[in-house]
Parts: C-alpha cells; structure tokens; sequence
C-alpha cells in the first residue's frame, strides 16, 4: 500500500514539474515573440523616418531642379519618390506609436529579466483543496502524510509511530528513490533548456547588458529583419542615390550656365573695350592728322609756340604735340632701363635759330627754311645716345622705332652726314 502511495505521489512531482516547464517555455516564447515585434516596430520607425528624410531631400532637390534639369533627368526620381511613398503607405498606423522607443527599451529589457526569473524563482504555486495557495511539498517527505490512508495522521509518517506489519518508511521504499528522481531530474532539464532558450534568445536579440537604459541592442545596426522595413529602406536608398544624381546634375547645370553667362558677358565687355579703343585711337588719329595738318599752314621754323607742344620731362623743348607725345613715351621705357630721364640738347628749331645754327657751325646745320628741327619733328640727344655704339645707342636702335622714333639714314654710321645724337619722329 505504501508503495502504491509513493507511485502516486512520484506521477504528482512528476506532472507539476512538467506544467512548470510548460509555463517557463510559454513565458520564454512570449518574451521572444515581445522582442520580435519591438524589434520589427523598431526596425519600422528607423525605416519610416529614413524614408521621410529621403523623400524631404529629394523634394528640396526637385524644387531647386526644375529650372535647371530636364523632365527626363527628373523622372527617375519622381518614379523612386512614388514607389517609397507607396511603401509607407502599406505601413499600419498602430505599428508606429509615438513614444516607441522608449517603451521599446523598456520591453527589451523587461523581456529578458522576465525570462531569466523563470531559472531562479523555483517551483510553480499549487493551489490546496481548500483554496489555499503555497509551494507544493516535497515529495519524498509528504508522499506517505497526504497519501497513505493508513497513517491516520501526520504522526503516523514518522518512524517512531511506523506500522510493524509496514516495517518499510518513506526513506526506504524502492518507490521513493524514482518519485525524487523524477523531481529532480526534470527540474535539471528545465534549467538547461532555459538556459539554452536564453543564450539562442541572446544571439538572436542581444543581452540585457547591451539593452542598459536608453541604449539600442547591438542587433540594431545590421540589415532590417522585417520586409517592410527592409523594402522601405531599400526604396529609400534608391531616392537618395537619384536625389544625389539630380544634384549634381543640376548643380554642374548650374555652373555650366554661369560659366556660359560670365564668357558672354566678359565677350560684350571685350568688344565693348574693343570698340571704344578703337575709337579712342580713331579720335587721337584724327586729332593728330588735324594738328599736323593744322602746322602745315606754317612754313618751315615759323609755327607759333601755341601750336607746339611742351616736352613732359623738358619743358624748355617744344615740338609738334604727337612728337611730344611719342618721345614722353620713349622716354618712360629709357628711364625704366637706365634710371633717369633722356637728355635733349635741341628741339624745335625756329627759322632765326637755325641761320643762328649755320652762322655758329656752318655745314653741321641744315639750309635756314630746310631743317627738320624747323617742322618741330627732329631732336638731338645727349647723355650718351650722341655716341655711336655706346649702350645707350644702341639701346635706342633697337627700341626707338617701336615709338614711331628713327635714326636718318643720312645721320646713321656711314651716312652721307654721321649724326648718332639727331632722330626725328616718323609717326
């Protein structure tokens, strides 16, 4: 009989430690199965507010574009933007809750304490015939207390009071050894399948320790899980990939008409300029061809000194004005190379200075009325330049033409009258 009381006792341990497996699984799976719809709510949201940046950027790009691409460089976007927009609209609502994240936090991390309690908190509460509720016994002490209808009492349980028709206790039944067993062995199965459940849980979702508080699960950063999320974002790397095309190509639009504009404008400024030094040196042509012919009228060593011009850097010359004018100029360029200024000894010669001029030197002086000292086109130098092959010379060989200034053939070296310091200005 007592052996029949422990059996019966070993299949009650036996069941209540299968119904705590069963209830540790179901807490585990339903803690996952929180974890995996955070996780895909999570994954959502990221998907959701990507897609919104992309479609904000792409839509600041198409306004600034649409003056600058064409339609059919525009398309390819605007197709990418109605895709995604069409995506996020197949997103539930209710899938997306305000305060997500931090409730998402807060059930990642809840999820994992609530499965790993099921480990430490021991058995599952039973409830007695009489309602009360409490852990249940052990059933190598209680086996033969609430079972064996011979016992009477709970006194009879004990070896003192043992029935010596009985002479076998709890402790030394045969039954007793396999009912303990079948306590223990189960709760040591549980645990390791928890344990198990944990660590593939851990994998899969991350340790409580990666989700501290505010914190992300170290899964976060990988590829999205759920296909919405991982077709939103795709779509949203697409519009962002156009967007960025569309920029750039509106961008080197933009700069290609700007360069075409300032090459227009810098091309009107240039004929502009052209056309108004061209004009400028109609005018100055002009003006000289009127002051020539205006000196003209005079005869040779006659023209009065209102007609005549000052040299700039010898106020005591005087010669024709666009004379004067070229020989300023030479003299800029004589003074950038040899530091001051040209030396004249004569300039303008009038008809009484040059009978003057003959009278003092005879043959070195032209015929009175012959001179072009007279014309107010002729000057002789000093300071070196009278020398044939000093540097100075022959620095004016080489640069005096360029400003309209000549060295006679009959005054050059070897002329019919050698004169190295009388030039006279050609135009």
């Amino acid at each position: 009989m007592l052996g029949l009381v422990l059996s019966l006792g070993g299949y009650t341990v036996a069941e209540s430690t299968t119904q705590q497996q069963t209830i540790a699984q179901q807490r585990i799976s339903a803690s996952v199965a929180e974890r995996q719809q955070a996780e895909i709510a999570a994954e959502r949201e990221r998907a959701v507010a990507t897609a919104r940046d992309a479609v904000a950027d792409a839509t600041a790009v198409q306004t600034v574009a649409t003056s600058t691409v064409s339609a059919a460089e525009l398309a390819p976007l605007e197709d990418a933007v109605a895709e995604l927009t069409s995506l996020l609209a197949q997103v539930p609502a209710d899938s997306l809750p305000e305060d997500l994240l931090p409730v998402l936090d807060e059930v990642r991390t809840g999820g994992i304490e609530r499965a790993s309690r099921a480990v430490t908190r021991g058995p599952v509460p039973t409830t007695t015939e009489d309602g009360a509720t409490g852990a249940p016994a052990d059933p190598a002490a209680t086996g033969s207390a609430s079972t064996d209808p011979a016992a009477g009492s709970p006194a009879a349980a004990s070896p003192g009071a043992a029935d010596p028709a009985e002479p076998a206790v709890a402790d030394a039944d045969p039954v007793a050894p396999p009912a303990a067993s079948a306590a223990a062995e189960p709760d040591t199965a549980l645990g390791a399948a928890i344990a198990a459940s944990d660590a593939a849980r851990e994998a899969a979702l991350g340790t409580p320790e990666d989700a501290v508080a505010g914190g992300e699960p170290r899964k976060d950063d990988a590829a999205p899980q759920d296909e919405v999320a991982a077709g939103i974002m795709a779509a949203a790397a697409v519009v962002a990939n156009l967007t960025a095309q569309v920029q750039a190509t509106s961008q080197a639009n933009v700069a290609a008409a700007q360069a075409a504009a300032a090459a227009a404008a810098a091309a009107e400024r240039a004929a502009v300029e052209a056309a108004a030094a061209a004009a400028e040196a109609e005018r100055l042509a002009a003006e000289k061809s009127a002051q020539r012919a205006s000196l003209e009228a005079y005869a040779n060593g006659r023209i009065p000194a209102d007609a005549l011009c000052a040299v700039s850097f010898d106020q005591s010359q005087q010669l024709r004005c666009d004379a004067a004018e070229a020989l300023t100029e030479l003299n800029e360029a004589y003074k950038a190379t040899f530091g001051r200024d040209m030396k004249l000894t004569d300039s303008y010669r009038s008809y009484s200075a040059q009978v003057a001029c003959q009278r003092a030197k005879g043959g070195l002086c032209a015929v009175p009325g012959t001179s072009n000292h007279g014309r107010a086109v002729a000057v002789d130098f000093g300071d070196g330049v009278e020398s044939f092959g000093s540097r100075k010379h022959e620095w004016m060989e080489d640069n005096a033409g360029a400003f309209g200034w000549d060295l006679p053939d009959w005054a050059s070296r070897g002329g019919s009258k050698s004169e190295p310091w009388h030039w006279e200005f050609i135009g």
